[in-house]
């Protein structure tokens, strides 16, 4: 669990000496947007994350992965009257994202509190445009384009705490226990640079673009975009080897966020989770461990507010994982399986509604 990197010391519960373990995944998502007018579909496809761990120690762990960190994905038009009989349209277009190496170490202490920091690099672009379109000659059209390109180090913090309820003496040792864990976001200054071009243009015949003069134009511009604090926090009760249950929160105020400069009119960000996982008793001597079942339920309430409604997005998640039999140097294989149903905005105000499918595939390699 990357998000909490105190919980990486669970590698130190290991019997082997200096296992390493390796998690990969990708996803496929179907999704379709609709407003009150309009509605489209869409398949896509990515890397999900990957990522090492390893025990350096008796109660000392580390892990270094890549992961995808933020995305951006939108088109938005409006239009307006210019005059009684001329109206134009303004277009807003994003696309790019941010990826996230990151580097984290954890150790325990006392055999309950574990300690963890990550150092991530966050890195990507981020593709703007923006359009005004006249429907009438007596008026040059306008648009902006930009591209930042972000490279930086951020840092989060972990705590993690691991208390038995209740000891089980038999040779399974199948303890309940309650494990309770904070995560920290340090306020963060990326570093960046933006290439930016203005400029007036027409149409041709055809319809393409003819720019008739620039009005403004930047390259390799230095700055920043900021990552606001953010605290979570959860909690899970579970039967080793056998089921659990846990449910955590995350916080973060986007009010302050500021890119090269510019503030925007984010809110605070909001999300719960909550998930149960089971993994049904054997049920002979040939059977070298059962399948795990997995579900889950979310809710997140975005930093964004469009035309006075708050964006939200819900979603409920199922899954199994099973372990394949051992292979040359490999002491265990898991492989996962799940699927996620989920709904983001409203089409209230005319704004856009997304319902989405999410596959995900993954697997864990144990050495």
């Amino acid at each position: 669990n990357s998000f909490n990197p105190a919980s990486y010391t669970v590698l130190t519960h290991d019997a082997d000496s200096l296992p390493m373990l390796f998690n990969g995944g990708m996803k496929a998502n179907y999704s379709n947007q609709k407003n009150l007018t309009q509605s489209s579909e869409r398949m896509s496809g990515s890397l999900n994350s990957f990522g090492f761990g390893f025990k350096m120690a008796h109660n000392w762990a580390m892990t270094i992965g890549l992961q995808p960190y933020s995305s951006v994905g939108y088109k938005l038009l409006t239009t307006n009257a210019l005059d009684s009989v001329s109206d134009y349209t303004t277009s807003y277009e994003g696309s790019g994202g941010f990826n996230k190496f990151w580097m984290g170490h954890a150790v325990q202490f006392f055999d309950h509190l574990s300690v963890g920091v990550n150092a991530s690099y966050i890195f990507g672009s981020l593709s703007q445009k923006r359009y005004v379109v006249f429907d009438t000659t007596a008026f040059y059209n306008a648009k902006t384009t930009s591209m930042r390109y972000v490279g930086d180090f951020a840092f989060d913090a972990g705590l993690q705490y691991d208390h038995i309820l209740r000891r089980d003496s038999t040779i399974k040792k199948e303890h309940i226990r309650l494990v309770l864990g904070a995560a920290f976001g340090l306020p963060s200054e990326l570093k960046a640079t933006e290439d930016m071009m203005a400029y007036r243009f027409g149409y041709s015949s055809s319809g393409m673009e003819i720019i008739i003069d620039t009005t403004g134009k930047r390259v390799g511009t230095e700055g920043s975009i900021s990552l606001p604090l953010y605290m979570s926090g959860g909690f899970v009760i579970q039967k080793d080897k056998r089921w659990s249950f846990g449910a955590d929160f995350k916080m973060q105020d986007w009010s302050g966020y500021t890119a090269f400069g510019e503030s925007d009119s984010l809110k605070s960000s909001m999300s719960v989770h909550a998930g149960f996982s089971y993994t049904p008793a054997k049920t002979g001597t040939k059977v070298r461990r059962m399948p795990t079942w997995y579900g889950g339920f979310h809710y997140d309430k975005t930093y964004l507010s469009l035309k006075g409604e708050e964006l939200s997005k819900v979603g409920i998640s199922f899954g199994c994982s099973f372990p394949l039999a051992p292979y040359y140097h490999l002491q265990s294989t898991m492989v996962s399986t799940g699927i996620e149903f989920g709904r983001m905005g409203t089409t209230n105000q005319n704004l856009i509604e997304e319902n989405y499918i999410r596959f995900v595939l993954g697997i864990s390699l144990k050495e």
